[in-house]
C-alpha cells in the first residue's frame, strides 16, 4: 500500500527546443494609462491626434460631472458634460501625448481640462501585451508608407 513506486519523469526527445521566456526573446515596453477629461466634444480632436502619434488603443466615454461650487470657480464652466478618453502608450511616447494636451490646453477656457498617466504593471497573456504595445509598429508604418 505505502511501496508505491515512483513515476519516471518523461524527458523530451533532443529534438523538441524549448522556447525562452517573452521577456528574454523581444524588448519589453513599459505601457501607460493616459486619461484624459475635457468639456464635451472636444474629444475627438484629441483622438485624432493621439492616433497620429502611434498610440495603440483610445477609447472616448461620455461623463457627467457634478463639481462642488469651488472647483466649478476654479475650472469656469457650466457645463457638467465631459469627454472622459483614455489611451494606452508606450512610456516612450508620454512626452508626446502631454505636449498635444497641454498645447490645446493653452487656446482658451473651453478648451481646458485634465490629463493624468498611470503605469501599467501587468496584463494578462502575450497576445494582448503585442496589440497594446503595438509591436508590430515599425511593420505597419513600413507597409502604410509603401501604399502610399
Amino acid at each position: 500500500m505505502f511501496n508505491k513506486k515512483k513515476k519516471e519523469k518523461i524527458v523530451p526527445s533532443i529534438g523538441i527546443a524549448r522556447t525562452a521566456p517573452y521577456d528574454q526573446r523581444e524588448k519589453v515596453q513599459s505601457l501607460s494609462l493616459f486619461i484624459t477629461i475635457v468639456n464635451r466634444g472636444q474629444g475627438k480632436y484629441y483622438i485624432d491626434k493621439f492616433n497620429e502619434s502611434q498610440v495603440s488603443l483610445s477609447l472616448s466615454f461620455y461623463a457627467y460631472t457634478t463639481p462642488n461650487e469651488d472647483l466649478d470657480r476654479i475650472l469656469g464652466n457650466d457645463e457638467n458634460e465631459r469627454d472622459l478618453l483614455m489611451a494606452v502608450c508606450r512610456n516612450d511616447d508620454l512626452q508626446v501625448l502631454k505636449k498635444i494636451v497641454t498645447e490645446r490646453f493653452k487656446i482658451s477656457k473651453a478648451t481646458k481640462g485634465i490629463a493624468f498617466a498611470l503605469p501599467i504593471d501587468s496584463i494578462g497573456g502575450i497576445a494582448a501585451y503585442k496589440f497594446l504595445s503595438d509591436q508590430n509598429r515599425t511593420v505597419r508604418l513600413y507597409t502604410d508608407d509603401k501604399r502610399k
